[in-house]
């Protein structure tokens, strides 16, 4: 909050702008711009676009799906009705859907795609490790889920590749990174706790000051329901809702610790 400023805003902007101009350059005719921020500022966000619009008449906005369109409020008319299009980009408030609150606008450039089709560079997982992983989605969420493919050494889910085309070459990740498939059982990212925590069978929820939480974070097997068992997701209950800290492997009333190594925070509660 202190932070705040019409001057940070208007930098903002300014910079959001010059990002957007170098985006533009490497979208082919037919293909997609997705402008996204984590702010409400009308100067950042649809003001963006219309300026955007306004420089390049071959780009048009692009109507969401009806997900989308349920959970999210249409945009803001910032141009007294030159450009009622701009309903279409989509602001995502905190008590319409989940999150702190975001905005996106999808552009669609003029002219045909090219010859390659989504599923040109979708790289599907090895045929053998397909009944791992999907014995490893009856465990942990009770079902099985669409979208496999392979990412680097490991497993993902991305249910949206045959309508958005994955690029030949650069894919840092992807979806959801499920995890690695070693010696015939997966290994699980902690992308997947934290997309799909509140789906797991087995789950355990800690307060948001339990010690229990630090101890988490900071690398350590922590104490659990004894009624847990396998991969549990563990929640963090925050208001009226539960979000996904991570997860790990209980056993005897023990979880033994996946979260990231990376973003452990030692000894924080000593």
């Amino acid at each position: 909050i202190s932070g705040w400023s019409l001057e940070n805003v208007k930098m903002c902007a300014e910079r959001q702008r010059e990002i957007i101009e170098n985006a533009v350059k490497n979208v082919a005719e037919g293909g997609y711009l997705l402008y996204s921020t984590c702010t409400y500022s009308t100067e950042e966000n649809e003001g963006i676009v219309a300026d955007f619009l306004d420089r390049h008449p071959d780009f048009s906005l692009c109507a969401c799906d009806k997900n989308v369109a349920e959970n999210t409020a249409d945009g803001i008319d910032v141009t007294d009705g030159k450009r009622p299009e701009l309903a279409l980009c989509r602001r995502f408030y905190p008590h319409v859907c989940r999150g702190e609150g975001q905005f996106v606008a999808l552009l669609k450039r003029e002219g045909e795609k090219g010859v390659s089709v989504a599923n040109d560079f979708f790289v599907a997982p090895d045929k053998k490790d397909i009944p791992v992983v999907d014995e490893f989605f009856l465990e942990t969420v009770g079902k099985n889920l669409d979208g496999l493919c392979k990412v680097g050494g490991n497993v993902a889910l991305f249910p949206m590749h045959h309508i958005l085309p994955l690029p030949r070459a650069g894919i840092v990740s992807v979806g959801v990174t499920v995890g690695e498939v070693r010696k015939g059982r997966i290994v699980p990212h902690h992308h997947f706790f934290t997309a799909y925590g509140n789906e797991f069978v087995s789950t355990y929820c800690l307060e948001v000051d339990s010690e229990a939480v630090l101890r988490y974070i900071s690398g350590e097997e922590i104490d659990v329901s004894a009624e847990c068992g396998g991969y549990t997701a563990l929640l963090l209950s925050v208001g009226n809702e539960k979000i996904t800290l991570g997860g790990g492997k209980a056993s005897g009333g023990k979880l033994k610790n996946y979260y990231p190594k990376g973003l452990r925070q030692l000894n924080l509660y000593r």
